[in-house]
């Protein structure tokens, strides 16, 4: 799911063209001074459709770590 929500948010402000020029090129892509100046909406984007999961992931660790330990050393 987090992979998924990376690609719909890069989906979202870059063309296929674009896309396809950053995965092959890399950091020599002509589209990396886009990539820098949209980086902060990307970002925005992904904490608003990956803030759920980064939830569940969290709980889950606590409740797997608290599960190790008696309840009257909590």
């Amino acid at each position: 799911m987090w992979d998924q929500n990376i690609v719909l948010a890069y989906e979202k402000f870059f063309s296929p063209e674009e896309l396809a020029s950053l995965a092959k090129e890399f950091r020599s892509s002509r589209y990396v001074p886009k990539v820098m100046a949209q980086q902060s909406d990307i970002g925005r984007e992904m904490d608003s459709t990956s803030k759920p999961i980064l939830k569940d992931l969290v709980t889950e660790a606590l409740n797997a770590t608290f599960s190790n330990y008696p309840p009257d050393k909590l």
